[in-house]
């Protein structure tokens, strides 16, 4: 089984703190998507907590089999 992360950068206009809004945010595809390969779904956790967190990517895990 493979697993692998896929990421990209988080647009900065996509952030929006307003209470009540009067349009909702449409969902982008992203230009370009980084992917990198992992032993073990923990792994690939770790990693994409770390992007949230510090780098403000956002992240999709993905396995080519079952969990």
């Amino acid at each position: 089984m493979n697993t692998w992360v896929e990421y990209w950068h988080r647009p900065e206009d996509t952030i929006n703190n307003h209470a009540q809004m009067k349009t909702h945010l449409k969902w982008k595809e992203p230009e370009t998507v980084s992917t990198r390969y992992f032993p073990d779904w923990e792994t690939a956790m770790e990693f994409c907590t770390a992007l949230n967190k510090e780098d403000k990517y956002y992240t999709r895990i993905k396995t080519d089999g079952y969990r």
